[in-house]
C-alpha cells in the first residue's frame, strides 16, 4: 500500500506508464485488429515490438550477430528495433505461418475464454513457435490488443502480481 501511495502521489509517471497508456496501448490495439493485423507491415511490425516491453527487453540480450550486424559489437536498443522487426516478419514456423498469422489465430480463431491455450501453444509448441518470440512478447501483446478478454501480461506484471499477493506461476 505504501508504494501505491507513493506512486498516486508522484507528479509524474516513473516508468513512462503514461507512455504505455496514452500511446502503446491504444496502437498495439489499432494495429491488432481483425481488418489490419494480416496486412501489417515491417514497419508496423517494428512498432509493435517498439510498444511491447517484454520484446524490448528481450531484444536488447540478443547478440548483435542474431540481428543480422556480426560486424557492430554493440547496438543501442533503437537500432536493434528495425533488425529484429525484418528478422521477426522473415521467420516462419512448421506451419509455414509468419507472425501475423501466428497472432491472428491467438486473438481471432477459437474461442475467447481459450486464448491463453493459443497464447501457451504458440510459444511452447514446435510446430507453432517461432524463435526469439516467447511467452512474455505474445501474451503482452494479445492483452493490449483484446484486454476485454485477456490482460496485458508478461514477466513485469507478473512480478508485480506476486507482489501483491496473487499466486502467479508459469510453468514451462
Amino acid at each position: 500500500m505504501n508504494a501505491l501511495v507513493w506512486w498516486q502521489g508522484s507528479s509524474e509517471a516513473p516508468s513512462n506508464e503514461d507512455d504505455t497508456f496514452n500511446y502503446s496501448a491504444p496502437k498495439l490495439r489499432e494495429l491488432l485488429t481483425k481488418g489490419k493485423l494480416l496486412s501489417l507491415s515491417v514497419d508496423d511490425i517494428e512498432e509493435m515490438c517498439r510498444c511491447t516491453h517484454a520484446t524490448k527487453d528481450h531484444l536488447i540480450k540478443m547478440t548483435t550477430a542474431t540481428l543480422g550486424r556480426p560486424d557492430i559489437k554493440t547496438l543501442s536498443r533503437e537500432e536493434r528495433l528495425p533488425l529484429f522487426a525484418s528478422r521477426l516478419m522473415a521467420q516462419r514456423n512448421k506451419k509455414g505461418q509468419d507472425i501475423r498469422q501466428i497472432l491472428f489465430d491467438i486473438l481471432y480463431t477459437g474461442k475467447p475464454e481459450n486464448i491463453w491455450e493459443r497464447i501457451y501453444s504458440a510459444s511452447m509448441t514446435d510446430e507453432l513457435w517461432i524463435p526469439h518470440y516467447g511467452i512474455n512478447s505474445i501474451a503482452e501483446v494479445v492483452g493490449w490488443a483484446q484486454p476485454e478478454t485477456t490482460p496485458p501480461r508478461n514477466g513485469r506484471t507478473n512480478k508485480s502480481l506476486r507482489a501483491l499477493g496473487y499466486p502467479i506461476r508459469i510453468s514451462f
